[in-house]
């Protein structure tokens, strides 16, 4: 898979990346927590919100100096990010799942706005992969979220399933994507489709349900459809 950050990107910082928290959600995420983290070191902080991971992923999040919270009374991807928000402690928050990682052209556009923002809550274009191949069609791009926010204008809802970003003020959208590991195999995306329709869905900023890759409402392609998709050469 391509657009992996390297570790002269990630090294990167200066003034707007030093007013960012990130905050990454995880539970026994040993497998991708590393790719995420690596994306995001020229942020100010980071920190990692855990629910009870019994593999490596607080060790490997250790490498990286993040602040480790651990809670496992997991109430729901809201509820989990407001404990991470609430051990922020820079002006603005980044918002991140252990799957998904920031590429060098989305870094620089994020910190292009921290010096200078018009709004206070941004959605991203996110670019999801299956079985190694990001999916640009079939309803998957572009699957906007929103994730980049100044910290005290904006809060999670407490819904067990879907993830509410409640912004007070005005929002914008950047251009720049952020890639996400949606699915690794088929057995992955079975199982997700079969017990999990629904749970995977962001909502845009004023709270309108958004469509995502596991949202019952967008137009997913069909088993067949994503098997020959697996199957096929990655184009990059």
């Amino acid at each position: 898979m391509s657009e992996k950050p390297s570790r002269t990107d990630a090294k990167e910082g200066g003034p707007a990346g030093a007013s960012l928290s990130v905050i990454v959600i995880t539970k026994n995420e040993e497998a991708v927590i590393r790719r995420c983290l690596e994306s995001v070191q020229w942020a100010g902080e980071l920190i990692v919100m855990d629910s009870g991971s019994t593999d490596r992923t607080l060790e490997i999040a250790a490498e990286f100096n993040a602040k480790i919270h651990v809670d496992p009374d997991w109430r729901g991807p809201g509820p989990q990010r407001s404990r991470a928000i609430a051990h922020a402690t820079k002006d603005w928050v980044l918002a991140l799942d252990a799957d998904e990682w920031v590429t060098p052209g989305l870094r620089d556009e994020i910190r292009a706005v921290l010096e200078n923002p018009r709004h206070v809550a941004y959605r991203i274009p996110r670019l999801s992969s299956f079985c190694g191949r990001f999916m640009r069609h079939g309803g998957w791009w572009p699957d906007y979220v929103a994730r980049l926010f100044r910290r005290g204008s904006a809060r999670y809802s407490d819904g067990l399933v879907h993830d509410h970003l409640l912004v007070e003020g005005s929002r914008g959208t950047l251009k720049q994507h952020l890639l996400h590991e949606a699915f690794c195999d088929l057995e992955e995306v079975l199982v997700a489709g079969d017990e999990a329709t629904g749970v995977g869905v962001d909502v845009d900023v004023d709270g309108a349900p958004q469509a995502g890759v596991l949202d019952s409402g967008a137009e997913l392609p069909d088993r067949r459809e994503l098997l020959q998709e697996a199957q096929q050469p990655s184009a990059r």
